[in-house]
């Protein structure tokens, strides 16, 4: 098992990582590994982007569905179905 500050703890080393960076001792950073986390994190949002897309649409078609029989309120069948629609993406 290693014992490097990579393997131990992601917080404290991209911490570490950050302020190498910005004090511009580049020879120093951990490239791999940044443009790794990199990587991940943009494939994260866009995995949270279409999971959140998709549920808007769901529910947007659930909606449209309804109305075909309801006159009064269409909305009114799916408010409450969606707890974390209104919640900021997780970070």
């Amino acid at each position: 098992m290693s014992n490097t500050l990579y393997d131990q703890d992601f917080f404290a080393r991209a911490n570490e990582q950050a302020r190498v960076l910005r004090a511009g001792r580049l020879s120093e950073a951990d490239i791999e590994h940044i443009a790794e986390e990199i990587e991940s994190m943009g494939r994260s949002e866009k995995r949270e982007f279409v999971n959140r897309l998709s549920v808007l649409l769901m529910h947007h078609f659930e909606m449209a569905v309804s109305t075909l029989g309801a006159r009064d309120d269409p909305a009114s069948n799916h408010r409450g179905t969606t707890p974390s629609a209104g919640r900021p993406p997780a970070r």
